[in-house]
């Protein structure tokens, strides 16, 4: 907050002292104790050499990512469910997440790719960390390069760049979970059925969040 206040006076300049820093701007000064950068978390290690690159449009990928992260898992049992699964080929990036209980699944479409990289698993942290960095680009089209290495993913544009470590595992083979024909079918309004769904699911919070639906005639 004190940061916000500071940058509507123009600019800042900062200035370390040991264990202390001072940003300072016009006749205001804001002291801040830090911590030694030694002791920061090591960040995973990229080469020049990646693996494999992807590009894509960062706001479909955005939107993508955004429909898809509250249906990766928060039990920490299950790590490999706690990310989005990104499936690479050279003309699709297919996106999924999915608990015990529900299934995502998006499609990105690829402008510029090389070599198979198969797909990786991104931790649904990092990509609410990505989603709020993209907001930034909420009337902003054009190009987000996706570089994957060893045991990380790397996104960049313009002058944003995020890395995040990858998840070991497997994802589970959700394409043989996706029906392949259907008993019954029904055709409603989304918004009705959305507004419906949020009510009801007020109430159904206390009963591990299940939400039941019964269809008859006339319903």
């Amino acid at each position: 907050e004190g940061v916000k206040g500071l940058s509507k006076l123009g600019r800042i300049d900062l200035q370390r002292d040991g264990y202390n820093l001072n940003l300072v701007s016009g006749p205001v000064r804001l002291q801040f104790q830090v911590n030694d950068p030694d002791n920061y978390p090591p960040l995973p290690k990229t080469t020049e050499n990646s693996q494999h690159w992807t590009v894509v449009d960062k706001v479909a990928y955005r939107d993508a990512l955004k429909y898809l992260l509250p249906c990766a898992a928060t039990d920490k049992s299950i790590p490999t469910l706690q990310t989005v699964c990104h499936k690479f080929s050279p003309t699709n990036l297919e996106l999924a997440a999915a608990d015990r209980f529900k299934l995502g699944i998006a499609q990105a479409g690829v402008l510029g790719y090389e070599e198979d990289k198969g797909q990786v698993l991104v931790p649904g942290a990092s990509i609410k960390q990505l989603i709020k960095l993209l907001a930034r680009a909420e009337k902003e089209r054009g190009e987000l390069f996706v570089e994957i290495g060893t045991n990380y993913i790397r996104w960049s544009y313009g002058l944003v760049e995020l890395v995040a470590s990858t998840v070991q595992g497997t994802f589970p083979s959700y394409q043989q979970l996706i029906p392949k024909g259907w008993y019954t079918k029904v055709t409603m309004d989304r918004a009705e059925f959305a507004a419906a769904v949020k009510g009801a699911h007020q109430v159904a919070k206390g009963n591990s969040g299940i939400v039941r639906l019964v269809v008859g005639d006339g319903d």
